[in-house]
């Protein structure tokens, strides 16, 4: 598992997509590893602002399927974007991709971001 960083803050009122950049561990691989597929974005929380309470639903930030694509520089089938929505103010999320490669036998691969939601 490899943490992919934290995600600029996002307002509730938002829709982004995030980018997992798996480009860096494909490249590892070696022999030109892509993306075969995504096996699972699951969300969870991390912490939260204990004024503003928590989210019973954290999955409902995911704005419809995950997607493979690139990053800018990056060859293609090297990246998982996935488009999010609302989110409750104050509340930082976890998004946990995985995803196999095309190599054949080869572990699939995860990545891990932290998505804090801004506290209006």
């Amino acid at each position: 598992m490899t943490i992919a960083g934290t995600f600029d803050v996002k307002y509730p009122e938002e829709n982004v997509t995030l980018t997992f950049d798996f480009s860096p561990a494909l490249a590892a691989l070696g022999g030109g590893a892509t993306l075969a597929s995504i096996t699972s974005v699951l969300v969870s929380l991390l912490g939260v602002d204990g004024n503003l309470g928590t989210d019973p639903a954290p999955a409902a930030l995911l704005n419809g399927a995950a997607s493979i694509g690139a990053v800018s520089g990056a060859p293609a089938n090297t990246a998982v974007l996935q488009p999010v929505k609302g989110g409750k103010p104050g509340v930082s999320y976890v998004f946990s991709v995985v995803a196999p490669t095309s190599i054949a036998g080869a572990t699939p691969l995860e990545l891990k971001g932290i998505l804090p939601i801004a506290a209006v």
